[in-house]
């Protein structure tokens, strides 16, 4: 006990603990200079010395060494503090602590361990209920996922960190992570979520009266208004942003708002305002002592302006110069969008020559931006490509397909119609162009086999099967992708009664053959090719010659078969197991899978190669659930297809309301099984309406799935919201009074949730594809 007072009362520990008060001090006010100068000049003090004290003074060293960009000492601090900390058991410090090492080891580029301390930060502070450092980990994780381009796991971290600043009513830190979730969204092309979080981020941080943090946000919010062609909105906003940066030090949004005005004066054709802009961005970037990232936007700005203005070798010169800044950087989504602004010049500059090294920075553009899952820059990009001859027609229509979905997703209409009116011009295009908006328009149902006819109102559907038309002549692969149950395999055979009418329709769904016999069912056999063989056997490939071969759970093929299809679809020709003679083929392929290929291809499950030539032409086939437009008329058919409807009955509203509310995880297979039971109930219950027959029928577990809280309520007001349109037959007034609210407001979440009512282009029934 003596030893512990004689201890306690050393002047070493005194004086220890007023640095550590002292440092702790100077942290809160951000004097990080002091801190470092305090430091080295009293490093003899902490010789020898052990405790809580000199952990707070190397926590506080530690994030002044950060703010400098001393990362090593940062560290070095940090993991000193973290020994200390571990070996007296005090694990709240400890958890801020794992904040500073996570972040030193971010910057260094040390991600896997910097998300490991960013883990244990917030693992101990969850064990402790500290909601303040747990959600500061949850943030550094998002940034983390943004850093390798995985924007869902970092919009998930991002709203469990927002959750716990509702909890905690802390404005301040809501209004900035509802200005990152927007910044994140914009990033992967969902404009409406990006709009609508910026927004909330401005709101709260005028509620704070955070002026900085207004201007961050706003400048965000009219970047994103750029990008989405509203440029009277975008004037506007930057215009407020100036005569409040008027009233602030802020010279790095200062030059972020020139160089946002000029974006936005290129596309507007002001080209002398971007010039003076780009001038005024570049002169304050100067004056910056860490503004290279401001510089090589500048110098990007000032490729896109010439590339408008037909200047394609300064365009050139100016994108390189760009590139070389921003590979130091290691900013992977502007490299992809300079190495397309190089193509285009190097195109304009000689577009009858060499166009090998156009072809390598296209596809390098291509490569990153898909990487970094970057849709708004991937659809510039794709566009260009789609736009120029540099490809055969039916390649350019993927990539202009391509580009127009990505419009579409991200609301940008301007971006969607520009592709649509450039399809419809071009001569390549024009004639299956004008079949496709035929079948748009008209009504009359082409069934080749009533069995295979395709049903929907949606326009998402719609959509696909206008490009199917479009693209009918082409003998490029098709890759149908969506959950299980969405209609893959229908879809599959609508296009092959559409190209191939009458010839071969050859199935195979790859899980429902054993590996050891799939190679045999494929490719066929000779009599004794393996024990089994006992008689020669014609494989699938063989069996689709002249027609369509569809594989369906293309993702599940083992890797020792995807390089033998490959070369099949190389090479048109293949030998059976066994025989030494090569069989010739020639068929449309269309593959099908629930799976994610891009990133089995980035695991190594998947052939990059094999990706490639599968992924001609891809069209994702929408969920139930997304397309719940589709779910009365369905619920009519298949009502009328198993006896339960009588030819001019009308679906019970109440009924409609049942089946548009259930999730459908199964999508339409659950819906078609569902009436099933309802029609196999129905010799059970005596005189039992329909109502009570789709009681037991709905009552089964449905899946559960795993949706963050904000989600779950977007989507549940969506639904509720739907659901009364259906009932009050779109009626929005009606709709409105049984929602009890204005029917202004339930207009503004029609249009947020993009619910229109199913138009039928005929004019009445079903849509109905064959």
């Amino acid at each position: 006990m003596n030893e512990n007072i004689h201890k306690n009362t050393h002047p070493k520990l005194d004086l220890l603990r007023k640095a550590a008060d002292l440092l702790e001090n100077l942290l809160q006010q951000k004097k990080f200079a002091q801190i470092v100068r305090f430091y080295e000049d009293n490093s003899d003090l902490l010789c020898g010395q052990t405790g809580s004290d000199l952990a707070m003074v190397l926590y506080c060293t530690a994030r002044a060494y950060a703010t400098s960009s001393d990362l090593q000492k940062s560290l070095q601090c940090a993991r000193q503090a973290e020994s200390e900390l571990t070996r007296l058991g005090e694990t709240a410090q400890l958890a801020r602590v794992y904040l500073v090492i996570g972040g030193a080891l971010r910057d260094i580029g040390e991600l896997n361990e910097a998300e490991r301390a960013f883990r244990d930060a917030e693992s101990i502070s969850r064990r402790i209920n500290n909601q303040e450092v747990r959600g500061n980990a949850l943030n550094r994780l998002a940034q983390l996922c943004c850093m390798r381009s995985d924007m869902p796991q970092a919009i998930t971290f991002l709203k469990d960190s927002l959750e716990i600043a509702h909890e905690r009513q802390d404005i301040r830190r809501m209004a900035f992570l509802y200005g990152n979730l927007g910044r994140v969204h914009s990033f992967i092309g969902n404009s409406n979520d990006a709009v609508e979080n910026l927004k909330m981020n401005i709101r709260l941080s005028n509620e704070c009266n955070d002026e900085i943090e207004v201007i961050k946000a706003s400048l965000s919010l009219g970047y994103e208004y750029t990008r989405l062609g509203m440029f009277t909105s975008a004037d506007e906003l930057f215009t407020e942003v100036e005569a409040s940066l008027s009233q602030q030090s802020a010279p790095h949004e200062e030059a972020i708002l020139h160089v946002y005005r000029a974006e936005l004066a290129v596309k507007q054709r002001r080209y002398d305002t971007a010039r003076a802009n780009l001038s005024e961005a570049r002169s304050i970037s100067e004056r910056l002592s860490s503004a290279s990232d401001i510089f090589g936007r500048v110098l990007r700005g000032l490729a896109e302006l010439a590339l408008a203005e037909n200047e394609w070798r300064r365009a050139l010169k100016l994108a390189k110069d760009a590139e070389a800044i921003f590979v130091r950087l290691g900013e992977n989504i502007d490299i992809g969008a300079l190495c397309r602004i190089q193509a285009e010049a190097l195109y304009q500059i000689d577009s009858s020559g060499n166009n090998k090294t156009v072809v390598g920075l296209l596809h390098r553009s291509l490569d990153l931006l898909e990487n970094a899952r970057a849709t708004v820059e991937l659809a510039a990009t794709l566009e260009w490509v789609g736009s120029v001859e540099l490809f055969s027609a039916h390649k350019r229509l993927a990539y202009l397909f391509r580009a127009e979905e990505i419009y579409a997703r991200r609301s940008d209409r301007r971006g969607a119609e520009r592709i649509s009116k450039f399809i419809a011009s071009a001569p390549e295009f024009s004639s299956g162009y004008q079949v496709a908006e035929t079948s748009k328009k008209t009504l009359e149902p082409r069934v080749t086999n009533s069995e295979f006819e395709f049903l929907t109102v949606s326009p998402r559907i719609q959509k696909i099967v206008a490009q199917l038309s479009l693209i009918r002549t082409s003998d490029l692969p098709i890759l149908l992708t969506g959950a299980t149950g969405v209609g893959k395999g229908r879809m599959a055979r609508y296009y092959h009664d559409m190209v191939n009418p009458g010839r071969p329709f050859v199935a195979l769904n790859v899980t429902n053959v054993p590996e050891t016999l799939l190679e045999s069912e494929l490719f066929g056999h000779t009599k004794g090719a393996y024990t089994d063989a006992v008689a020669s056997a014609e494989g699938l490939l063989a069996a689709a010659n002249g027609g369509t071969l569809f594989l369906d759970e293309i993702g599940e093929m083992p890797p020792s078969l995807q390089m033998r299809l490959l070369n099949v679809i190389e090479e048109k020709q293949f030998r059976p197991l066994g025989s030494t003679e090569v069989v010739k083929v020639e068929f449309v392929l269309i593959t099908a899978t629930n799976r994610n290929l891009k990133e089995m291809v980035d695991r190594r499950e998947f052939r990059r190669d094999l990706y490639h030539r599968l992924d001609g032409f891809s069209f994702e086939i929408p969920a139930l659930r997304e397309r719940k437009e589709d779910i009365p008329f369905l619920l009519e058919h298949f009502l009328k297809k198993y006896g339960l409807l009588n030819a001019g009955q009308e679906v019970d509203p109440e009924l409609k309301r049942r089946f548009v509310s259930h999730s459908w995880p199964g999508n339409v297979r659950e819906l078609e099984n569902t009436v099933k039971r309802m029609k196999a109930f129905s010799s059970l219950v005596k005189a039992g309406s329909l109502l009570e027959l789709v009681q037991g029928a709905l009552d089964s577990e449905q899946e559960i799935e795993t949706v963050d809280l904000f989600s779950q309520v977007e989507r549940f007001e969506r639904d509720l919201i739907f659901e009364a349109l259906i009932t009050a037959g779109w009626n929005k007034s009606e709709a409105a009074r049984q929602l009890g609210v204005h029917e202004s407001t339930l207009r503004a979440k029609m249009k947020r949730y993009q619910l229109e009512k199913p138009t039928d282009p005929s004019g009445g029934g079903l849509r109905m594809v064959g």
